[in-house]
């Protein structure tokens, strides 16, 4: 749905509640006003989920760099003592 303008939203609210009652305006509004927030929290939930998930792979490929780099301190320590010994 394009953006309006706000002059553009004044005008389709004048020529709306020319057309019917406040109340009923009113009652369509909120339902909007709902719809439009429901969409959003969902959106949002959509998009935490996918950053909890990348979190989560970040976390798993951070655990496997650090054991390679352990792995590979080991490593020259090994060669190193092994290199003094000889």
């Amino acid at each position: 749905m394009p953006k309006r303008s706000a002059n553009q939203r004044i005008d389709d609210h004048e020529k709306l509640c020319r057309i019917m009652p406040h109340e009923k305006l009113c009652r369509i509004m909120q339902k909007q006003t709902f719809d439009q927030i429901k969409a959003h929290e969902k959106l949002c939930r959509i998009m935490q989920k996918q950053t909890f998930e990348q979190i989560k792979e970040m976390k798993e490929r951070i655990t496997r760099i650090e054991r390679m780099i352990m792995g590979g301190g080991g490593a020259i320590i090994l060669a190193l003592l092994m290199n003094m010994m000889h």
